[in-house]
């Protein structure tokens, strides 16, 4: 699980109906993350849509990226909530590294949330929270591997290092 907080300077109900319609996001308003460091696309957009199948939030990344989000909380103006849906065309082939496979049995983003809480009746303090899957083991399977391909000395690689290392 990862958490970061924000303070927006604008009311919690215009923060809520923004979440739910993001667009043109431009690369100098996304926030510094090893993640973007390592090569994944940044997001572009987010439009929530009333669906028959409920709420459903339609996510385009650079790279021609697009998945799905399915709300599992709409709590206006408090609680924006949701799980992924990837599926076979969501990320094309070059727009990750060959080598990650989001949903996969490695790395899989589980839910997110967005808590809205008014500080003030202008400001707003956001709380985003992603739930991953991120298997250590594998990690430290595939970085011995490496290590020994290029026939490098390593010290042990351990958790406390492992979760030093923070994806998002």
């Amino acid at each position: 699980t990862t958490k970061r907080e924000l303070i927006i300077q604008a009311p919690q109900a215009e923060v809520f109906r923004a979440i739910n319609n993001i667009q043109n996001i431009k690369d100098n308003e996304i926030i510094d993350s090893p993640i973007f460091t390592m090569g994944f696309p940044k997001p572009v957009s987010g439009m929530t849509e009333n669906t028959e199948n409920g709420l459903i939030r339609q996510i385009y990344w650079q790279r021609g990226v697009h998945f799905q989000e399915k709300v599992i909380h709409s709590t206006a103006p408090n609680l924006l909530s949701w799980t992924y849906v990837f599926d076979k065309n969501s990320f094309p082939k070059g727009s990750l590294d060959d080598h990650v496979e989001i949903g996969g049995q490695y790395f899989d983003l589980l839910t997110t949330d967005y808590r809205l809480e008014a500080v003030s009746p202008n400001q707003t303090k956001l709380i985003l929270t992603i739930d991953y899957l991120f298997a250590e083991d594998a990690l430290r399977h595939h970085c011995q591997l490496i290590f020994d391909f290029l026939k490098i000395q390593t010290l042990p690689i351990d958790s406390a290092m492992l979760k030093s290392y923070s994806i998002f």
